[in-house]
């Protein structure tokens, strides 16, 4: 198995309100906000997410993943995500 290196913003941010948050965060990053979640969490907070990605002036690419989390899915939306 090749070396696999996971790297990870310095925050973890939970709480009422932090949703609201999302784009403000994402911003430190770059441009793009690369959201990946359910269908059903995106039904409940997909628009707050973009709301706050947008207030940032960052564009949003929310991507529904219900898979199993495997390499292969792993590669395939960072692929996307490129």
């Amino acid at each position: 198995m090749s070396e696999r290196v996971f790297i990870a913003p310095g925050a973890y941010v939970q709480g009422p309100g932090s949703l609201d948050l999302v784009g403000e965060k994402a911003a430190l990053y770059g441009g793009l906000a690369f959201v990946v979640c359910d269908e059903g969490v995106r039904a409940l907070v997909g628009g707050r997410l973009s709301a706050s990605v947008t207030a940032y002036g960052l564009e949003a690419e929310i991507h529904d993943f219900s898979g199993e989390v495997t390499l292969a899915a792993i590669d395939a939306l960072a692929s996307a995500a490129r």
